[in-house]
This record gives C-alpha cells, structure tokens and sequence, in this order.
C-alpha cells in the first residue's frame, strides 16, 4: 500500500532528524511551521534571519513581497485531504510522530494541527518544514 510505504518512509526520516539532533544539540537549527510561512511569510523568514544572525534589507524584503503578491498560495491548484481517506486518525499520527511533535513543537504549534486533524482537513504539505544551517 502506497500510504504505508510513505509513513515508512516518513518514518525513517523522522527518526533520523530526532536522533541527529538528540546528538548535536549545539547545531543550530530552526525549525518553521508550514503555515507559519504561509499565513505569515515576512515575519518567519524575519525569524529564520535574526536566528541565524543575517543582515535584512529592505531590497530583499520588497523582492520577498514581490514574489508573495506573483505567487499566491493556490496558484498551481490546491488540494485538501483528510486523514480518513487514507485510512489514519489524528490518534494514530500523534503516537507515531510523538518523540518529533515534543521535539519540535510547541504547545501552541501542536493545538493548531490538532485542530486541523480534529476538523480532518490537512492541506498538503502539513509537516513541519525545517530550515538548517548551511554548514550541517
């Protein structure tokens, strides 16, 4: 089953980023939620560069606003799903992905999703998505 093989797959990948960063805690990462960038795209990437210790500029912001206003979300089409037509539960995912949701999300990131799963709508991608250093 293609479900299956994915949540395999996600799963590897997944245990290999909690066990990295279980071992180097030092390394600096900063993890960003998809619809953080999406409903609040300046102010994340604003984040990503005050994490990383980047210079801002105005030119790179009128670029970012620019490139927002020619790209609107739902440009190429969107697509919802819901867990169910995949044969999961919001349940089943929590205790699957545990370990990465006490990890990398905070109380607040961890309701937004619950809510979304509760109502089964996750638009794709719903991971967290996350942005490494250049020198990992």
């Amino acid at each position: 089953m293609v479900v299956e093989r994915r949540l395999r797959a996600t799963d590897v990948q997944i245990n290999r980023m909690v066990k990295f960063r279980r071992a180097h805690p030092h390394v600096s990462v900063f993890d960003v939620l998809y619809d953080d960038l999406v409903e609040q795209p300046i102010d994340t990437v604003h984040h990503i560069y005050d994490h990383f210790g980047l210079t801002w500029s105005e030119d790179f912001e009128q670029a970012m606003l620019t490139w927002l206003r020619d790209n609107p979300q739902g440009k190429q089409g969107r697509n919802t799903y819901t867990l169910e037509e995949f044969g999961l539960t919001h349940d089943e995912i929590e205790q699957r992905y545990d370990d990465y949701n006490r990890m990398f999300l905070s109380p607040r990131e961890s309701s937004k999703i619950e809510a979304a799963t509760t109502k089964n709508e996750i638009s794709a991608p719903r991971k967290n998505d996350v942005v490494r250093n250049s020198s990992e």
